[in-house]
C-alpha cells in the first residue's frame, strides 16, 4: 500500500507540475499576444495621425481650386493669368527692364 501510495504521489506531482509549466507557457504567450497588439495599435494610431493630417491638406487645396474654379470666367482672374504666365501687359502700360540684373557692376569687374 505503500507503494501505491508513493506512485499516486509522484503522479500527482508530475501533473501539478505539468499544469504549472503548461500555464505560466500559456501566460507568456498572451502576454507576447498583449504586446503585439498594443504595437499594432501604436502603429495604427499613428497612421491615422499622418492620414488626418494629409487629409486636411488635400481639403485645403481642394477648397483653393473650387475658389479658382468659381472665379475663372471673372475679366480679373483672366488678366491675372495674362499677366502671370503670358507676360501680357496693357496697352498703355510701360515696360521697364533692368539689363544689368544679371550682369555685376563696372566697378567689382575692375578689380
Amino acid at each position: 500500500m505503500n507503494r501505491n501510495y508513493r506512485k499516486k504521489m509522484r503522479q500527482a506531482l508530475f501533473i501539478r507540475r505539468f499544469l504549472l509549466i503548461v500555464s505560466l507557457l500559456l501566460m507568456m504567450y498572451f502576454f507576447h499576444l498583449l504586446y503585439n497588439q498594443n504595437k499594432v495599435k501604436a502603429d495604427l494610431e499613428k497612421d491615422i495621425i499622418t492620414y488626418s493630417k494629409e487629409i486636411d491638406e488635400l481639403n485645403a487645396t481642394i477648397k483653393i481650386l473650387e475658389k479658382d474654379h468659381k472665379r475663372k470666367d471673372s475679366l480679373e482672374y483672366i488678366e491675372k493669368i495674362a499677366r502671370e504666365k503670358l507676360g501680357m501687359v496693357k496697352a498703355n502700360e510701360l515696360i521697364v527692364i533692368d539689363e544689368n540684373i544679371d550682369e555685376p557692376h563696372e566697378e567689382e569687374e575692375n578689380r
